[in-house]
């Protein structure tokens, strides 16, 4: 099973990294093989082609994993909320319906609703559904008085976790006092001042244990949310932005493809000094954040960005186009008004800018 074509080619330099797969795999003897990669990093008929040669069988099938479907996604909900189709409905309304596409950030939603509070956007559906899943919800294992930990302290404890997975490409967390397992960081090497608060946040829902003493983060957005938080508040607290930007980006200044949703979300959280910053990566932080958290300054970056891009894959993804909502406004009228008149805008930038005025 080879996971992420896409972030292969990012590192390939320059080398065709079907190409290189398929010579790796026929030196294997053509095993059986399975390969994931985002659907838009997959080049079609160019990687078939390609990968063909490496299959046994000398043929490719290739199958796109879809959102839930709204009876699927029913279901799901019919026992967690009273009125499934009024939930929906509200969601919708309020852009956040395409959440619920995928079962992680569903279930974020649901918690994020069952508190009483509606979040009123993709950014407030995070913060809430993580807070309630830090909750302790069974009675036997809650630590009671003095001992119990503070909630704040656990979510600082889970987000400097979930950095140091991240920022070193690592799987997860490994407990045992030995040397790391492969692909995991001990944790004692994690920056966080309490050890008894990281061990209390290994037991809550956020992570997920797939064997003994090693923990993972149970989806990679909850993550790169908590990343976010825990670097952004690093910076304010005197970390320079620039060792931040060195430590996600590559040589051309940009994201790597691994650390974009990061990249996104520690945008959302850094106020004005997102402004300086959102250009490197214009669409993936409307797309895989929440553009709509940006003071006003930074909006208009992201429009100016996104003008700038020469990019054939801009809004390929249909769900990305409901990112776009919260981007027209007074703030960024004067700007939209210059690219929907400017006969050099790409048609992709003007159906996003069309789309986020009617909304």
């Amino acid at each position: 099973f080879l996971d992420a074509l896409d972030e292969y080619r990012t590192i390939a330099k320059g080398q065709d990294a079907s190409f290189e797969v398929a010579k790796k795999l026929c030196t294997l003897q053509k095993p059986r093989f399975r390969l994931s990669c985002r659907a838009a990093d997959w080049f079609g008929s160019t990687d078939q082609e390609v990968l063909k040669v490496a299959s046994a069988s000398g043929r490719i099938v290739v199958l796109e994993l879809c959102p839930l479907s709204r009876d699927e996604i029913l279901n799901f909900v019919q026992e967690r909320v009273p009125d499934p189709v009024g939930f929906m409905d509200e969601a919708e309304s309020m852009g956040i319906g395409y959440l619920f596409g995928n079962p992680h950030t569903l279930e974020l939603l649901l918690r994020s609703w069952g508190t009483g509070e509606r979040p009123r956007n993709k950014f407030g559906a995070y913060r809430m559904g993580i807070s309630e899943l830090l909750k302790e919800i069974n009675p036997r294992h809650a630590s009671r008085g003095a001992s119990s930990p503070d909630p704040k302290d656990l979510r600082k404890a889970t987000g400097a976790a979930a950095s140091t997975i991240l920022l070193s490409n690592s799987i997860g967390i490994s407990r045992s006092e030995g040397p790391a397992a492969d692909g995991y960081v001990n944790l004692h090497v994690i920056p966080f001042p309490s050890k008894s608060d990281l061990e209390a946040a290994l037991n809550r829902r956020l992570l997920v244990s797939p064997d003994v003493d090693r923990f993972e983060l149970i989806h990679r957005t909850v993550a790169e949310f908590l990343a976010a938080e825990d670097l952004s508040e690093r910076v304010t607290n005197g970390l320079p932005i620039g060792r931040v930007m060195a430590l996600i980006c590559g040589i051309d200044g940009k994201p790597v493809s691994s650390l974009r949703g990061l990249f996104a979300w520690l945008m959302c959280m850094l106020g004005y000094l997102a402004e300086d910053h959102v250009q490197r990566d214009p669409y993936g932080v409307a797309t895989y954040g929440d553009a709509s958290t940006l003071p006003p300054t930074a909006q208009c970056s992201i429009w100016s960005g996104l003008r700038k891009l020469r990019d054939p894959w801009f809004l390929t993804n249909q769900d990305d186009r409901g990112s776009f909502r919260d981007l027209a406004n007074p703030n960024t009228a004067k700007i939209l008004s210059e690219l929907l008149q400017d006969p050099s805008s790409g048609v992709h930038l003007k159906v996003a800018a069309l789309e986020s005025i009617a909304n």
